[in-house]
């Protein structure tokens, strides 16, 4: 007769894991803040369940043109801090939650204007962009 070990659940440690340059934050009945200053920032993953994340992107750059964040909020919130020239262009499906977007949109004649597209869901909870 063996004796069964009771299952095991953990989260992987995404920090490992991550490029240098991407997203991987996942934050569950908790908070993450990060603060990212790579030069190439190039999108990642983003979940907030039961808990908060907050990415601020004030001090990283782009090489290309754009970057593409999934995000994924459930009784959660999200919230991205950008840099003046990147526009944020939005498609988060919201059920009863919402999408914020107080960025301020830069003029067509700033130099090296750069867009992050932000995809995902709020469900019962927010997903927020500002300067």
């Amino acid at each position: 007769w063996s004796r069964l070990a009771p299952p095991q659940f953990r989260i992987p440690n995404v920090a490992g894991m991550a490029r240098e340059g991407t997203l991987n934050e996942t934050a569950i009945f908790g908070g993450v803040e990060r603060k990212v200053t790579t030069d190439d920032f190039r999108g990642g993953n983003v979940t907030a369940i039961f808990g908060g994340v907050e990415i601020d992107l004030r001090r990283a750059g782009m090489r290309g043109d754009s970057a593409v964040v999934d995000v994924n909020s459930a009784f959660g919130g999200v919230v991205f801090k950008i840099p003046q020239n990147w526009i944020a262009v939005a498609d988060v499906a919201a059920i009863f939650g919402g999408l914020g977007n107080k960025s301020m949109e830069p003029s067509a004649d700033t130099p090296g204007v750069k867009r992050l597209f932000i995809k995902g869901s709020a469900i019962f909870g927010g997903v927020e962009v500002k300067n």
